[in-house]
C-alpha cells in the first residue's frame, strides 16, 4: 500500500504542473518497478587508552542512516537496471552524525550509492555495469566492505553440479581513480577482483568453500604507494570455508578466513601481510548470538594508496578503517516482525605491538558499543 501511494504522489506532483510528461514504458509497482528501503537509528559508544599513557578518551556518537532505491526490469527481459541513494559521504559508511545545530543545511545530501544496468544470460549469468554491490560471497567484511559500492564492471555464473551443490565464477574489473587526459589508454588506476566459490552438502551439514583475489595496478605509475613504502600494485587474497548445521532447533554455523598478500614493505623483512578471521553464531527462533575473533596484519587486507577497502565496524585510529589489530566482536542479534530488527555489538580492538605505522597505534587499546535499530521494506 505504502508503494502505491508514494508512486500516487510523485504522479500527483507532475499532474499539478504545467510541463507535460511523456511516458515510454508501463511502470507498475509491485509489477517491473520494485522500490526499496532502510533506515538505521545506531547508538555508540567508543572508549579508548592510548598507548603514550595519555588520559582514556570517550566518545558518544548517535546516528543514523537512510537508503532508498529502485529496480526496474525493462521491455527487453534479459535487462534491469537499479538504483540506490543513501546519506553520508565516507567511503567506508553511510551512517551520519545526530548534530542539528552544526548542519549548514537540513539533513545531509543523499548521494548515488548504487547505479547500475544488470544483464542475464545464460541458465544463471549476470553481467553489471555501473556501481553496483560486488557479486562476492563474503561472511565477514574483511576483504572487501559492503559499504562501499565498487565502479566499473563484473560478471558471475553459477554452474549447477547436481548432487555435488554448485560452482560460482565470478569477476570484476573496478576503477580506484579516474587519472583524466594521460599519454596513452588504461592508465586509470584500478582493481581486478574475482572468485571461485563451491556450495554442497557434508553428512548433512551445509559447506562454503571459496578463493577470492584482488589485483591492483597503478595504471598510470604515479607511485601512489610510495608515502608508505609497499610496491605499487599489491595482490590480496582471501581463503574462506564455512559450516552450517542444526543441532535440535538452533542453527549453528562456523567459518573462517585466511588473508594474504604480496605486498612488499620495503626495508623490513617482514611484510605484516597476513591474517585471519574466525567465527560462529548460533540462532534460534528470533534470537541470535555471534562471536567473531580478527588478527589482521597492516598490509594483509585489500587498501590503496591510503584508501583502506576492508571493514570498517571496528573503532580505529586512522579515520578509515582498521588494520594491524587484533579484535574480538560479540554482537546479540533479535528479530522484532518482519522487516523490523535490532542487535547490540562490542567490539574490542588492541593495536598489534609491533605495527610499522601504516595500521592502528601500536598497543592502543580501543572499545565500542553499539545498537542498532533497523527497519526496512
Amino acid at each position: 500500500m505504502f508503494k502505491k501511494l508514494f508512486v500516487g504522489f510523485i504522479v500527483m506532483v507532475f499532474a499539478f504542473t504545467s510541463v507535460p510528461v511523456t511516458s515510454y514504458a508501463a511502470v507498475e509497482v509491485g509489477d517491473n518497478l520494485k522500490l526499496f528501503g532502510d533506515v538505521r537509528i545506531r547508538l555508540e559508544f567508543d572508549d579508548r587508552d592510548p598507548a603514550s599513557g595519555a588520559d582514556k578518551d570517550s566518545r558518544e556518537r548517535p546516528r543514523y542512516r537512510l537508503r532508498f532505491g529502485a529496480k526496474y526490469q525493462t521491455a527487453y527481459a534479459p535487462l534491469s537496471m537499479g538504483f540506490r541513494l543513501a546519506t553520508g559521504g565516507n567511503l567506508n559508511s553511510p551512517h551520519t552524525n545526530l548534530a542539528t545545530a552544526s548542519r549548514t543545511n537540513h539533513g545531509d545530501a543523499l548521494d548515488v550509492n548504487r547505479a547500475f544496468l544488470k544483464l542475464k544470460f545464460g541458465e544463471s549469468g549476470t553481467l553489471l555495469a555501473g556501481k553496483f554491490g560486488l557479486p562476492l560471497w563474503q561472511q565477514t567484511e574483511q576483504f572487501w566492505d559492503e559499504d562501499i559500492q565498487p565502479e566499473g564492471f563484473a560478471a558471475a555464473y553459477t554452474a549447477s553440479l547436481a548432487d555435488a551443490g554448485s560452482l560460482t565464477v565470478a569477476a570484476g574489473y573496478v576503477y580506484l581513480t579516474n587519472s583524466g587526459w594521460e599519454s596513452d589508454l588504461f592508465e586509470n588506476d584500478t582493481a581486478t577482483v574475482w572468485q571461485v566459490a563451491h556450495k554442497g552438502k557434508f553428512n548433512g551439514m551445509g559447506t562454503v568453500l571459496a578463493a577470492t583475489g584482488l589485483h591492483t595496478d597503478d595504471g598510470d605509475n604515479s607511485g601512489d604507494w610510495s608515502g608508505v613504502s609497499v610496491d605499487n600494485d599489491p595482490a590480496f587474497y582471501m581463503f574462506s570455508g564455512q559450516i552450517n548445521t542444526k543441532v535440535d532447533d538452533v542453527k549453528v554455523r562456523i567459518g573462517a578466513d585466511y588473508h594474504v598478500s604480496d605486498a612488499d614493505y620495503t626495508g623490513q623483512s617482514d611484510d605484516h601481510d597476513e591474517g585471519y578471521v574466525i567465527h560462529g553464531r548460533a540462532s534460534k527462533g528470533k534470537y541470535g548470538i555471534r562471536y567473531y575473533y580478527y588478527d589482521i596484519e597492516e598490509f594483509s587486507v585489500p587498501s590503496y594508496a591510503g584508501s583502506l577497502l576492508t571493514q570498517d565496524n571496528f573503532p580505529n585510529s586512522n579515520g578509515t578503517a582498521p588494520v594491524g589489530f587484533e579484535g574480538h566482536r560479540i554482537q546479540f542479534d533479535y528479530k522484532v516482525a518482519k522487516g523490523v530488527s535490532t542487535d547490540f555489538r562490542v567490539y574490542f580492538n588492541d593495536g598489534k605491538s609491533d605495527n610499522y605505522g601504516y595500521g592502528e597505534t601500536a598497543n592502543a587499546e580501543r572499545d565500542r558499543y553499539q545498537l542498532n535499530i533497523n527497519a526496512k521494506f
